[in-house]
């Protein structure tokens, strides 16, 4: 699993069980980061826009306040991408994840 957050955030995602853990803050994500199977972004805007494009063609999206980011599901059609927004604790998405990763090896942006 890959997690992106400023410097001050990273021992915490490795305590999530991070793998890798990258400074968006310094780091073009999406230029670094590419052909992943899920992306979980919790804000949207041009963040969102922008996590597309770490997918794989097929990959999926889950976005937290995706609904207020014009062009979200458009652009996802055009990269050959899904995209889920969702209103959910983000413990059970960071929970999903690590079952998810563990039984299949992927990675998560």
């Amino acid at each position: 699993m890959i997690g992106t957050a400023s410097v001050a955030k990273h021992a915490f995602l490795r305590e999530l069980g991070a793998d890798e853990v990258i400074d968006y803050t310094t780091v073009d994500v999406p230029a670094t980061v590419r052909d992943v199977d899920i992306v979980i972004q919790m804000f949207g805007g041009e963040a969102g826009l922008r996590a597309l494009e770490c997918l794989r063609p097929g990959g999926v999206l889950v976005c937290g306040q995706g609904a207020w980011t014009p062009g979200l599901h458009e652009r996802a059609g055009e990269l050959g991408v899904h995209d889920h927004v969702v209103y959910l604790d983000v413990s059970e998405v960071l929970d999903a994840v690590g079952d998810s990763t563990e039984k299949r090896g992927t990675s998560s942006c």
